[in-house]
């Protein structure tokens, strides 16, 4: 979906300003391909190459991860390196729009989503312990781009890059699922 030369012109998100604002926005028309960029930069990819159920491979200046849903009776996310059956991390169903994401190293974050008051999507993860870490805000109900906010004490967090991509691909599910419940996410093929 992105070229080779698209990927090398990547730049790590510990390199962008604090000011600048992050949007995820779709990169290719007529395609499942998105981009997480400043006005100036790209920082991250995700693209799907076929239907909405099938894969997705997520990319950041020099990583990357392939997210699959998996399982009827317990419904869940893999999440591995691209080309490689090594699960690094899985994210589990724990209620109406709440999921646990464990990290093979033993991180755990969680994952919420659902609409504010005002009828805006949102969606955020949380540290173990509760602490907000970054949310997704819808900017434009025409394009569906969402901004990114990171919470200025985790921007050195190592699984950044991680949850700023699984976010992004489980508020597209959602959007895709035609916004049914939030177990939506995690049907299996």
């Amino acid at each position: 979906m992105f070229t080779t030369e698209e990927r090398k012109q990547m730049k790590p998100l510990h390199k962008r300003k604090e000011q600048q604002p992050l949007i995820w926005t779709h990169a290719k028309t007529f395609q499942r391909a998105f981009e997480l960029r400043t006005a100036e930069d790209v920082y991250a990819t995700l693209c799907w190459e076929q239907d909405w159920h099938s894969p997705a491979r997520a990319e950041v200046a020099g990583d990357g991860w392939t997210f699959q849903r998996s399982g009827e009776n317990h419904p869940s996310i893999l999440v591995s390196r691209p080309g490689r059956a090594v699960e690094v991390a899985r994210l589990d169903l724990t209620g109406p729009g709440t999921a646990l994401l464990a990290c093979r190293e033993g991180q755990n974050y969680h994952w919420e989503y659902g609409t504010d008051e005002a009828g805006n999507v949102f969606g955020a993860w949380k540290s173990a312990e509760g602490q907000p870490i970054l949310t997704f805000q819808v900017v434009s109900m025409l394009t569906a781009d969402m901004g990114v906010a990171i919470a200025s004490t985790w921007h050195d967090l190592p699984e950044l890059s991680l949850l700023i991509t699984l976010g992004w691909y489980l508020t597209r599910i959602h959007a895709e699922d035609d916004g049914r419940t939030t177990s939506g996410l995690f049907e299996g093929e």
